[in-house]
């Protein structure tokens, strides 16, 4: 609730078909909506921290965020259409029934930055550590969507009007796609070789194969 005031994302009254869980800033939240919230956050941390941990090329993770954006795009419309949600105030770059573009490169950016802090305890913490992060990302879902948005924040809230909200909406989008270059840089530029076992030795001595080392997430 507290990101959707922030955002001017106003939810209808909740229905009997989806009953309400708690209320906050005067919105009561629907059971529905926690679950939307939780694909959006954990399915792109998901592939961010995999994309980390393999080494995808810089292209393929372009590739993915571009494909999570337009995903989220057209799973929006529905929901537009039923009124579930609602774009309200002067949103840059508003097109009915799609959501505003900002607001879907936004969410799926969030979710690769939980999927880069993930990575950054990885190897340092296992085991029961690992539930340690849950509370920090849980108050990051609000924390980066402010930081990615803000400017579109602000525009929302001050009325500013035409120009001002296109351009506003202009240095949000660049805001989000900074972020997720800033994650792509950690990325190797090319496809990198398959490491191979090393040859025997020409006298036909075995020698032992050294697995290539691996970045997943240590087991407890």
């Amino acid at each position: 609730p507290d990101f959707q005031v922030l955002a001017d994302i106003p939810a209808p009254p909740v229905g009997g078909w989806s009953p309400g869980i708690f209320t906050e800033f005067g919105i009561r939240e629907p059971l529905w909506n926690v679950t939307v919230f939780g694909m959006w956050t954990c399915i792109p941390a998901y592939l961010c921290f995999t994309a980390l941990c393999d080494r995808w090329p810089r292209r393929t993770f372009w590739l993915l965020f571009g494909a999570l954006a337009l995903t989220d795009t057209v799973l929006e419309i529905p929901g537009i259409l039923g009124q579930l949600w609602i774009y309200s105030g002067d949103q840059p770059f508003h097109f009915y029934p799609l959501p505003p573009l900002v607001w879907p490169l936004s969410f799926m950016a969030v979710g690769l930055i939980m999927g880069a802090v993930l990575y950054a305890f990885n190897g340092r913490i296992t085991g029961w550590q690992w539930w340690l992060t849950v509370p920090v990302l849980a108050s990051d879902y609000l924390t980066f969507p402010f930081l990615l948005t803000w400017p579109t924040i602000v525009g929302l809230h001050t009325g500013v009007g035409e120009p001002w909200t296109s351009l506003l909406g202009l240095a949000t989008l660049a805001t989000e796609l900074t972020a997720v270059y800033l994650i792509s840089v950690f990325l190797p530029a090319q496809p990198e070789p398959r490491r191979t076992a090393a040859p025997a030795a020409e006298t036909g001595s075995p020698r032992a194969k050294t697995a290539a080392p691996s970045h997943r997430l240590a087991q407890p």
